[in-house]
């Protein structure tokens, strides 16, 4: 319905501020996508939502534990996917490389830290 055609539009979006090399609004738009797919509980596009989130937030030092966070989430859904797997030993390797660096702060769970940016677009 709508909702589908809405993420659908959110990862394109999210896909052409990469693209552009904005990945705030990047994030932005990924974190708006991965909300509707778990609103609508749909598997493969909690995966595929979380694996473009978490590639663009494991670059940032301060944004790994949120790349973390989002990917232990979405093993949940799919323990066997092989990117969201391969993203986990990556996130394993930064957090070793990087020990205390200063980090976002994360408030809630991965599917709060979706709705939070979702919540933007509802004004």
């Amino acid at each position: 319905g709508d909702k589908e055609e809405e993420a659908l539009q959110l990862s394109n979006l999210g896909y052409a501020a990469v693209q552009a090399n904005d990945l705030k609004q990047a994030v932005l738009r990924y974190r708006q996508a991965l909300h509707l797919a778990y609103a609508a509980n749909d598997r493969q596009s909690i995966v595929s939502n979380t694996v473009d989130l978490a590639r663009l937030l494991v670059e940032s030092p301060r944004h790994v534990e949120i790349a973390a966070l989002i990917v232990e989430e979405a093993l949940k859904v799919d323990p066997n996917d092989r990117d969201l797997r391969k993203l986990m030993e990556r996130i394993e390797d930064e957090r070793e490389a990087l020990g205390d660096v200063e980090r976002a702060p994360i408030n809630g769970t991965a599917q709060d830290y979706a709705a939070n940016a979702y919540r933007l677009l509802e004004g």
